[in-house]
């Protein structure tokens, strides 16, 4: 996923799949384990950084930041989602998905 520039969250079948294997490894069924994740291997490979995954990536991403109560971490997030914007305009998605990635590392420190 992340050689993809895909996160949690990005795709509603790959966190189904990726939530599939977790359960069936926990339960020690390992032939479905490695079937579902085959298969989230593959749905990887059909994901498109696109305007839609980064558009969608902005809107979860804003509803995150309005709950950030630092405001060092609010200010690094905003040139983040400054740049994030700028290459979404330009077409760039690859680079708007990179800089709402690391927005969202950050996000996920905060906790």
């Amino acid at each position: 996923m992340a050689s993809r520039g895909l996160i949690d969250g990005d795709d509603e079948l790959l966190d189904r799949l990726s939530g599939s294997c977790a359960r069936l490894i926990r339960s020690r069924r390992y032939d479905g384990a490695v079937d579902a994740a085959n298969s989230g291997i593959a749905r990887v490979a059909e994901v498109q950084v696109d305007r839609d995954l980064v558009a969608a990536k902005l809107t979860r991403f804003n509803a995150r930041f309005d709950k950030v109560k630092s405001a060092k971490l609010r200010d690094r997030l905003d040139e983040l989602a400054g740049q994030a914007s700028l290459d979404f305009a330009a077409g760039r998605y690859d680079a708007a998905n990179g800089a709402l990635n690391t927005a969202f590392a950050l996000l996920s420190k905060d906790r």
